[in-house]
């Protein structure tokens, strides 16, 4: 027959209940499992503006002369 899952291990760490995005206009209620200040939408949105950040700091630029 099917065995039963039981968790082992670490207990999953929980944050504080009743916390709201940080990003200036949003009010979604963040999960007492996410670790970071922003919710998913917002989350995303700043480690992809971080990446493309460091994208363009590490992309040459073409030089103008000529």
């Amino acid at each position: 027959m099917g065995h039963r899952l039981v968790a082992q291990g670490v207990p999953s760490r929980i944050y504080a209940a009743g916390r709201v995005c940080a990003a200036p206009g949003c009010a979604t209620r963040l999960s007492i499992y996410n670790p970071l200040a922003y919710c998913a939408l917002h989350g995303a949105l700043r480690s992809r503006a971080s990446a493309v950040a460091v994208s363009a700091k590490r992309t040459p630029r073409p030089s103008h002369d000529g």
